[in-house]
């Protein structure tokens, strides 16, 4: 193979590899996981303060650097719904973020024992930070018998004062950037006691980009190409020496 040639060649390969790996970075993709095992939500105990707690996982072997991410909670049913909160964690970093907390619960020295809104979970819901929902606002003043709408929330975390129907901001942005394949935890905590409740399973979804190919293993790889076609030439060039001998 011509010397100049095999120089074109490789010079070709690392402009390629630089091309490949910056589009790489900017493609994404987007992604669903699911986890259908039901679960019963345990009964917690407020005299100990000792929650009811389930978990599912999902676990994730696909590579990719999160976006946004949703988190669907199908066929939650509880009859109490400031009994419970809900987080979301990646085992493999250790970070936790809640998509609801105690609805309707502030804990302030003014309300005395706080419980929450008894609403009742009933259905699927969904919490992403492209949501505008508030599902406090949807909660208070249902009472007993009034079931919290299913459909699209912003997530929530605890709240320490200020009014019960407007829910305290939480969110999933501390999930950005963080690697998909990992275990992915659903957690869900029953505060008080006398009801019990349950979900169906939960889904993991959103927007993911690749990671990048190292540019080191693409130039290696077209290294060791332009390597066999180099031999083969010259098993070639050989061959018709010996025939024309």
């Amino acid at each position: 193979m011509n010397k100049r040639l095999l120089t074109g060649m490789i010079a070709a390969g690392v402009a390629g590899t630089v091309l490949l790996t910056t589009a790489s970075k900017s493609l994404g993709f987007a992604f669903t996981f699911s986890n259908t095992t039901p679960a019963t939500i345990p009964d917690g105990d407020s005299s100990t303060s000792t929650p009811g707690i389930v978990s599912r996982d999902i676990v994730i072997s696909d590579p990719g650097f999160i976006s946004d991410l949703t988190v669907t909670i199908t066929g939650l049913n509880h009859i109490f719904g400031g009994d419970l909160i809900a987080t979301l964690t990646n085992v493999n970093t250790g970070t936790s973020v809640d998509l609801f907390n105690r609805i309707g619960r502030v804990a302030a020295p003014s309300y005395g024992f706080p419980i929450g809104d008894n609403s009742n979970f009933r259905g699927p819901y969904s919490f992403s930070n492209a949501f505008t929902g508030d599902i406090w606002a949807a909660a208070t003043g249902g009472g007993p018998g009034f079931n919290i709408p299913a459909g699209n929330y912003a997530p929530s975390t605890f709240k320490t004062s200020g009014p019960n129907n407007v829910a305290p901001p939480s969110s999933l942005a501390p999930f950005t950037g963080q690697n998909l394949n990992s275990t992915w935890r659903l957690t869900v905590f029953d505060w008080l006691e006398s009801d019990t409740g349950s979900f169906s399973g939960w889904t993991l979804s959103g927007n993911a980009t690749p990671v990048p190919v190292p540019p080191q293993a693409i130039g290696t790889v077209l290294l060791a190409g332009l390597a066999a076609v180099k031999k083969l030439r010259n098993r070639k060039a050989k061959v018709g020496e010996d025939a024309a001998g």
